[in-house]
């Protein structure tokens, strides 16, 4: 989300910080799950699970970004989270346009 305003939207710092890519699920009655946090690196520290208020799953990847195999975990926690939101068994999943979405893995769980 930025301004509404017109021209460029960005924050300058001095390069020593590292983005972190965040999935968020936002459902129609307004609940969420858990959201999923993806840190650049190839490990996280265990402790990072723990004082975890939001419940977030915590993975890494070697730019920080979603990739097929968090793709495919993200989709059981997905899932495991809104089934029982999901009383009739259908629920429905809008995506973007991310690679990890149309893995061969993914549309198989799917």
């Amino acid at each position: 989300m930025g301004s509404h305003k017109p021209g460029p939207q960005y924050q300058q710092h001095d390069g020593n910080q590292e983005n972190i890519t965040i999935i968020v699920t936002v459902c129609t009655k307004g609940t969420s799950t858990p959201p999923t946090i993806i840190f650049k690196g190839k490990g996280y520290q265990t402790e990072w699970k723990h004082d975890n208020p939001a419940n977030a799953s915590i993975s890494c990847s070697v730019k920080g970004w979603t990739n097929g195999a968090i793709g495919i975990e993200w989709i059981k926690d997905f899932d495991r989270h809104t089934a029982v939101k999901a009383k009739d068994g259908c629920c429905l999943l809008l995506v973007d346009g991310n690679n990890s979405h149309y893995t061969c893995g993914f549309l198989e769980y799917t």
